[in-house]
């Protein structure tokens, strides 16, 4: 669909119902040397992370583009989110590896480095941050870590396409 809707962007700048100069612009462009799998914004909007199909998470200043940062793993990473106050991201790559890093610090050494075995779905901290839930490996477990030492809490086994925190923002809720 983006490719249809380039080619007829093109068309219209080349027939002249478009000028060129009304074509719209990209403000940023970030580039990874595969396909990105997920990007977003810190909470205050002053850096983007992005999670790619080459091994890399990326932090990008979000006012110029310029990288900050790159961090290595051993697979695709999958996907990404940031900490409430934007100095942490958590992302996750298709082997299971769940990494917390600092984002606003250069360093090779994640805060925190766990596996889920049979590789993940997803990942998402609980309200206060001090647990990981991951979910949708090939063992079909979902798991709760503590972001302190790394330890699994809890496990639940079952189909989980998506997995939301309980009424109380604890443990583990089906929608």
């Amino acid at each position: 669909m983006r490719r249809l809707l380039a080619l007829m962007l093109v068309c219209c700048v080349w027939m002249g119902v478009v000028s060129a100069e009304d074509a719209p612009q990209a403000l940023l462009t970030l580039t990874h040397n595969d396909v990105v799998t997920d990007a977003a914004w810190s909470p205050d909007e002053g850096l983007i992370a992005t999670a790619s199909e080459d091994g890399l998470l990326r932090v990008w200043d979000a006012s110029d583009g310029a990288e900050l940062r790159s961090f290595a793993y051993p697979d695709a990473v999958r996907g990404l989110t940031w900490s409430v106050d934007g100095l942490r991201v958590l992302a996750w790559s298709a082997d299971g590896t769940v990494r917390v890093w600092a984002a606003t610090e250069d360093g090779t050494t994640p805060l925190l480095d766990i596996l889920h075995p049979g590789g993940i779905r997803g990942a998402r901290w609980n309200a206060d941050e001090s647990q990981i839930l991951t979910w949708g490996g090939a063992d079909g477990l979902a798991r709760v870590w503590s972001t302190v030492d790394g330890q699994i809490v809890e496990r639940q086994r079952g189909t989980f396409t998506d997995v939301y925190t309980g009424r109380d923002g604890h443990g583990l809720g089906r929608p």
